[in-house]
């Protein structure tokens, strides 16, 4: 398989914009909310998402996507607390 469906799993979240998408992820991974700096330069990676209706027809670039900013999120310093 293609590894975890992260759009799958923000769908379930009811994330649409780049800021609740990172919100989402952060709060599902991390054990303390990201710093402001990290939060805006994760939420920039996001930038070039489509709109969430566009997501289905681009499952694989954006699921891409995703889960690069989850990897970003698992090497913050608030990941390794948990």
């Amino acid at each position: 398989g293609q590894g975890i469906d992260v759009v799958r799993f923000v769908e379930r979240g009811n994330a649409e914009s780049a800021e609740q998408v990172v919100d989402f992820l952060a709060s599902a991974c991390l054990a303390r909310p990201l710093n402001e700096e990290s939060r805006r330069s994760l939420v920039k990676q996001l930038e070039s998402l489509p709109p969430r209706a566009g997501w289905a027809q681009q499952h694989d670039a954006v699921n891409q996507v995703l889960r690069k900013v989850l990897i970003l999120i698992a090497s913050q310093p608030e990941f390794q607390m948990g």
